[in-house]
């Protein structure tokens, strides 16, 4: 019956050992598959256990990989998934990693739309922040608690100022207006709050053409009565040239 020969710590990782049997190298596997397994030298051990085992150390190897993936970014757990698909790992084999990872609490698909529609907030519209939330495989009812805390009046400081930012330098005719609306639209804004924000732009457009046309007329009737009183310096002059 084959037999483990020895362990030895695998070099760089601390938390994983290799494993000889009949002193050859088999396989390389956690301290915790380690423990599980009941691995110790000098132990014999079946085909059917060292199939188990053979498993276990592929199994955990992607199980690591999966981990550092987390830990480079937040993941929700269809991305995990496709993650692990993406190595061939089989249906029941993404599961179990899953299932650990979930316990774990390295994924957290609640934590991480709440996390997201916190990050996003001051950045998309809500249709946006819901659209990527659901590309990501965040379940509707989680996406709609996380967009709870995305306040109405911050959405709208964001749609004015994503608004002014696409009007700078620009003629604020028609047609632009018209673009404006679905600039925000495709930023994710709700549509009611896109044409409200257009309407504001457009007032205070209005607004500020009134300001400069009543300017113009107090200019032009600066002018006109500048003129006048030139005029009538000069009918004064000339009947006093007379006089004389």
């Amino acid at each position: 019956m084959p037999k483990i020969t020895a362990l030895t710590a695998q070099k760089g990782n601390k938390d994983r050992i290799n494993v000889f049997v009949d002193d050859e190298f088999f396989c390389g596997i956690s301290l915790d598959s380690a423990v599980r397994f009941r691995v110790v030298a000098d132990k014999e051990m079946t085909d059917e256990e060292l199939s188990l085992l053979l498993a276990e150390s592929g199994e955990n190897e992607l199980y690591v990989r999966a981990l550092d993936y987390i830990l480079k970014s937040p993941r929700t757990e269809r991305e995990i998934t496709r993650y692990l698909y993406r190595r061939d790992a089989s249906p029941e084999t993404a599961t179990r990693i899953i299932k650990r990872l979930k316990t774990m609490n390295y994924i957290n698909d609640e934590a991480y739309a709440k996390m997201f529609a916190e990050q996003k907030s001051g950045k998309l519209g809500i249709s946006k922040i819901r659209t990527k939330l659901f590309g990501r495989g965040i379940d509707l009812n989680l996406i709609e608690q996380s967009l709870d805390i995305v306040e109405d009046e911050t959405q709208e400081d964001l749609a004015r100022r994503v608004a002014d930012k696409f009007l700078r330098n620009r003629e604020r005719d028609h047609i632009t207006m018209q673009k404006l609306y679905r600039h925000l639209a495709t930023k994710g804004f709700d549509f009611d709050l896109c044409g409200k924000i257009v309407e504001e732009f457009k007032k205070q457009d209005e607004e500020k053409m009134e300001e400069y046309m009543d300017k113009w007329q107090e200019y032009r009737r600066a002018k006109d009565e500048a003129k006048q009183k030139k005029a009538e310096l000069r009918e004064l002059r000339r009947k006093l040239m007379e006089d004389e």
